[in-house]
């Protein structure tokens, strides 16, 4: 049960039930998971990368941030797909395991190394070109944002 208007808007509504707010992360920290993040199955995460591939056989896209990869599902995205690559894309979405088929899927992209993210696949809700955006001032602001929250966590 949501106890204020804040709490409301800082939720969404989907058809599996209320999801938390969205956090910012970058795919290189899912890759390192940090304690920070603590995610978890179904943690609602924002991230930005490059399109680097699109598979419409297995519905998945391939997002590429320095050196680091993850995969996000396309199957609501069919009508309207993403049509630039290598370009930056924010994605918002929820983790989850990867199904037996993505595994398969993950595992013939062992040409990329260790740096593709085969625990989990981004089940993609939102998608947006954001081609043009100044990476390196993006990270300066989550950084600033990161540390306003962490002072200010004690008022929520």
């Amino acid at each position: 049960m949501l106890r204020s208007k804040y709490e409301y808007y800082q939720c969404i509504v989907s058809k599996r039930g209320i999801i938390e707010h969205s956090k910012i992360v970058m795919i290189d920290e899912i890759m390192n998971n940090s304690k920070e993040f603590s995610l978890k199955e179904r943690s609602s995460i924002k991230t930005i990368g490059i399109l680097k591939l699109i598979d419409l056989d297995n519905n998945l896209a391939l997002l590429e941030y320095k050196q680091t990869f993850l995969y996000c599902t396309i199957d609501q995205f069919i009508s309207h797909l993403p049509s630039k690559l290598n370009t930056y894309y924010q994605i918002i979405g929820e983790l989850e395991k990867p199904n037996l088929k993505q595994r398969k899927e993950i595992e013939k992209r062992e040409n990329l190394g260790n740096n593709i993210n085969k625990d989990w696949i981004l089940n993609s809700r939102v998608h947006r070109l954001i081609d043009g955006i100044d990476i390196d001032l993006y990270k300066e602001s989550l950084i600033v944002r990161r540390n306003f929250e962490q002072q200010n966590a004690s008022f929520n």
